[in-house]
C-alpha cells in the first residue's frame, strides 16, 4: 500500500510539472527568456492535486518534465523563495 501511495504522489508531482512545462511550450516560441521555477510546480501541485511538495521534489520533477518535453534545463531557475 505504501508503494502505491508513493507512486501516486510521484505521478501527481510529475503531472504538475508537465502542466507547467506545457504552458511554457505555448509561449516558448515568442519568449526565449521564459523560465520556470520549482515554486511554480509547488503551486501547480497544490492547485491541481491538493498536495504539499518540497522544493527538492519540485526541482526534480521540473527537471524531468523539461527534459521529457525536449527543453534545455536552462529553462529552470534553481532559486526557490518560499
Amino acid at each position: 500500500m505504501f508503494k502505491t501511495a508513493k507512486r501516486r504522489r510521484r505521478e501527481q508531482i510529475m503531472d504538475a510539472a508537465r502542466y507547467m512545462v506545457d504552458g511554457l511550450a505555448l509561449f516558448a516560441s515568442t519568449d526565449d527568456d521564459l523560465q520556470l521555477t520549482p515554486k511554480s510546480v509547488v503551486t501547480a501541485a497544490l492547485f491541481r492535486h491538493d498536495i504539499q511538495v518540497t522544493a527538492a521534489e519540485a526541482r526534480e520533477a521540473l527537471g524531468a518534465a523539461l527534459t521529457e518535453r525536449g527543453f534545455d534545463l536552462s529553462r529552470m531557475t534553481t532559486t526557490y523563495d518560499r
